[in-house]
């Protein structure tokens, strides 16, 4: 079960949309981040972003592929996250999905405080709705699925070395409460 669920961990967060050292050049730090293929045929990358008042928080944008080479297009950043912190890579175990035809599930755990997070981000309005706390405990090998308005976060608790499963079968707008997976 383990190994299975490591895999599929695996893929989840290391996708081969964009080479790895290539994000890293373009964000300019070692944070976390994650990336999916939109519909458009672009490259959506969900990550930490160092914004105007110095703070770094989560943001979703477009990377754009030119001549002069990668780049987050501007115009399509938008912030999920507010409060974090002046220092960088807060944020860990990101993942994004498709969510139907609206937009985006997005997930992460914060070093400022423990926990599982995840939020919608609406695809043509591009608002976020407020963030769910999903888990309190320092977690790591976040795996997020999204088919048939049904959204399945798997996770391990740090704390109690057990794997759970948060289930959503409403697109995310509300939540069973999270299961242990191994018992």
């Amino acid at each position: 079960m383990r190994l299975n669920f490591l895999k599929l961990v695996i893929f989840l967060t290391i996708s081969p949309l964009l080479p790895r050292d290539a994000l890293a050049e373009l964000l300019d730090d070692h944070c976390p981040v994650t990336q999916i293929k939109a519909d458009n045929g672009q490259t959506l990358l969900f990550f930490e972003h160092v914004f105007a008042d110095g703070v770094h928080d989560l943001a979703i944008a477009y990377a754009q592929d030119s001549t002069q080479g990668l780049s987050v297009e501007s115009q399509t950043l938008k912030r999920v996250t507010f409060g974090g912190e002046r220092h960088a890579c807060n944020f860990s175990n990101l993942a994004i999905a498709r969510g139907g035809d609206w937009g985006w599930h997005l997930v992460w755990s914060s070093a400022k405080k423990p926990g599982l997070y995840y939020a919608r981000m609406d695809g043509d309005a591009w608002v976020s709705s407020p963030v769910k706390r999903l888990s309190v405990s320092s977690i790591a090998e976040v795996a997020l699925v999204a088919e048939l308005g049904k959204v399945t976060i798997n996770w391990l608790d740090m704390n109690d070395d057990k794997h759970y499963a948060a289930i959503s079968d409403d697109e995310g707008r509300s939540w069973q409460t999270p299961q242990p997976l191994n018992k």
